[in-house]
């Protein structure tokens, strides 16, 4: 209700020689785009993500415009559209080297590790992670240091390191994390507790996953948590 209040103000009062008018549109294309995903709608997401871009465009906001560009490949990912949002953040890779450290530059390079491990290339997506960890370290961000362990200890995974995903795992479990983080850290984690015999410590985790299971709001999150752990229980034959 917000944005759709501050849209109508901003269209009963355009000024369209103002930097400001414009970049007070992207402000609000953008928020509305965050709420669109948050609600699980991608596609109106990107729609939003697209059209802030070109609000900032009118207000030759360049910042603006390149987190529009890492918002819209979040938006692709979600819609599964993975190679486009590859080629999306693989442009903006340059510019996001480049820029002193920011939250989304590390989120930009965070989001491009990712989509390196999904198509394939594990390697650079590595070497991209742990370039995205310096700079959350520098920044002093915990909250986006513990996401990126979280997606290094994904790749090292698929590159068939399991005690340094472990290790990742374990670390992002003891930073301030939000409970849905720790919960994806903790059942990847069960898995290759499981895969790799230690089962005393495995099934120690899985009371503690069991406990905070319970405390998860009902929604999609919790929901696929809950099906990986059933897989796991029912690969791993634990009580």
């Amino acid at each position: 209700e917000a944005i759709s209040t501050s849209l109508q103000l901003l269209n009963s009062n355009p000024s369209l020689d103002q930097p400001d008018y414009w970049n007070s549109r992207g402000q609000v294309q953008s928020t509305q785009g965050t709420v669109y995903l948050l609600r699980s709608q991608p596609t109106d997401a990107l729609r939003s993500f697209q059209q802030a871009e070109q609000d900032y465009r009118q207000a030759s906001n360049n910042n603006g415009i390149l987190n529009s560009q890492i918002n819209q490949a979040q938006a692709l990912q979600a819609l599964g559209f993975y190679r486009r949002a590859l080629n999306t953040l693989t442009d903006l890779n340059p510019p996001l080297a480049d820029r002193s450290p920011s939250l989304s530059q590390i989120t930009g390079l965070r989001n491009l590790g990712d989509l390196l491990r999904i198509t394939g290339d594990l390697e650079q997506s590595q070497t991209v992670l742990e370039q995205s960890l310096t700079l959350a370290q520098q920044l002093g961000d915990p909250i986006e240091t513990a996401k990126i362990r979280f997606s290094l200890g994904n790749t090292v995974q698929a590159q068939g390191n399991t005690d340094q995903a472990l290790n990742y795992f374990e670390q992002v479990s003891a930073q301030p994390v939000s409970p849905s983080l720790r919960l994806k850290a903790n059942i990847t984690q069960l898995s290759l507790l499981f895969e790799t015999g230690k089962t005393d410590v495995a099934t120690s985790l899985l009371a503690d996953i069991r406990t905070q299971l319970t405390n998860q709001p009902v929604g999609r999150t919790s929901i696929y948590t809950q099906l990986v752990l059933a897989r796991n229980l029912l690969d791993y034959a634990a009580p």
